[in-house]
């Protein structure tokens, strides 16, 4: 294991069932340790370790616990009863849908729903079906809004997804593109048609998930490019840590995709950071395969060490992430396109991005020249 202070040793040991050997923990340490649960997402699943395992816990520590376990059973249920609604409506309407990460993660994996907090339910829609799929959500009370720096128009275009939400209900987002984000349109080459072609069903044959091994890279890039290794980040690497554990994964074709999608760099970042914490006892992640070269393996790790993932504190300065950012691409052609991107964006993205549908040249043409300015000045696209 990693250099983890006591707290993440324990709870990782904890999670792993690698090593439960009783050792004397006062509740004082329990405390500490069910804080740095918390912070991970992680709290019911210590809770089903404790109770599985008979190990004893002071009693307002397991009550702690106990509570955490019950507030997350009662959000996942009311999450999937509001999700078996939708499906239904998009069954009925013959709209293929695939659930992505939580949405089938936590059955699949965790045989309890309650042992993975999930904020929201994630769906994978085609993008000619996205119309229909918009008004179906409309019908059952949902609705939809855009950020101030990223109009609804740009997201339609280049963004991918599209957020839901209802009061008292579970948030959901739909997609109609798997991998979203800037760095994955300019750094990567992703075939989507070819991992949809590849889905399985998952209840129903309009109700889907992706295969094994492409959830296994869709968890690696939507924590390493979408996240920077932060936010639940340990949650993250559990769900694949158990993927591993129970699920026939072919791990040949996993760094195969990885190298050609061009994501390797990132591939390797999130599964070594797995195996530096849970271990791989039987040799099975393809490590050697995609590790990027020393030098950029000793930025990364430098840049979110397994101490910094299990804060979950992210990147307090916009220049380490960027920093790190430059670092994940296969290619240095790719980060010098994406600081190339940054400064100096397509037309028609510009055009989106300030609402300039409409307006004359000029000013499409003055909004270029001050672009580059902006983002210095926002420190971000």
């Amino acid at each position: 294991m990693a250099a983890l202070n006591p707290d993440a040793k324990r709870l990782c040991a904890f999670l792993s069932a690698r090593d439960l050997r009783q050792e004397t923990i006062t509740e004082s340490q329990w405390e500490s340790l069910i804080v740095l649960a918390e912070r991970n997402q992680l709290a019911p699943a210590l809770y089903a370790v404790v109770k599985a395992r008979g190990i004893s816990v002071p009693a307002a520590c397991e009550e702690r616990l106990k509570a955490n376990y019950l507030t997350a059973t009662k959000r996942n249920l009311l999450l999937f009863n509001d999700l078996d609604k939708i499906l239904r409506a998009f069954d009925e309407s013959g709209i293929e849908v695939v659930l992505l990460k939580g949405a089938w993660l936590a059955k699949e994996l965790y045989e309890n729903i309650g042992l993975r907090i999930m904020a929201d339910a994630d769906l994978w829609i085609q993008r000619s079906r996205l119309d229909d799929a918009r008004s179906i959500m409309m019908a059952l009370g949902y609705s939809s809004g855009a950020k101030p720096t990223r109009p609804q128009a740009l997201q339609d275009e280049f963004g991918g997804e599209t957020g839901f939400s209802k009061p008292g209900s579970t948030a959901v987002e739909l997609h109609w593109k798997l991998f979203r984000g800037e760095w994955i349109r300019h750094a990567a080459s992703i075939d989507e048609g070819a991992i949809r072609e590849r889905t399985v069903p998952f209840g129903s044959e309009n109700i889907r998930k992706v295969t094994n091994e492409d959830g296994v890279l869709h968890i690696c890039i939507h924590l390493a490019v979408n996240h920077q290794m932060s936010r639940a980040g340990l949650r993250t690497l559990m769900d694949l840590h158990l993927m591993q554990r129970k699920c026939p994964i072919d791990w040949a074709a996993v760094a195969r995709r990885a190298l050609e999608w061009r994501v390797s760099a990132a591939a390797w970042l999130v599964l070594k950071s797995m195996e530096e914490i849970f271990g791989d006892p039987h040799s099975q992640l393809p490590l050697d395969e995609i590790a990027p070269s020393v030098f950029r393996r000793t930025i990364l790790k430098s840049l979110v060490p397994v101490s910094a993932i299990l804060s979950g504190r992210g990147f307090e300065s916009r220049v380490l992430r960027a920093l790190y950012l430059l670092a994940l691409p296969d290619r240095l052609s790719d980060a010098a396109f994406l600081v190339w991107r940054a400064l100096f964006p397509e037309r028609s993205w510009l055009t989106l991005r300030y609402g300039l549908q409409g307006y004359p040249s000029w000013r499409i043409g003055l909004k270029r020249v001050l672009h580059p300015f902006l983002v210095l000045i926002r420190r971000g696209v």
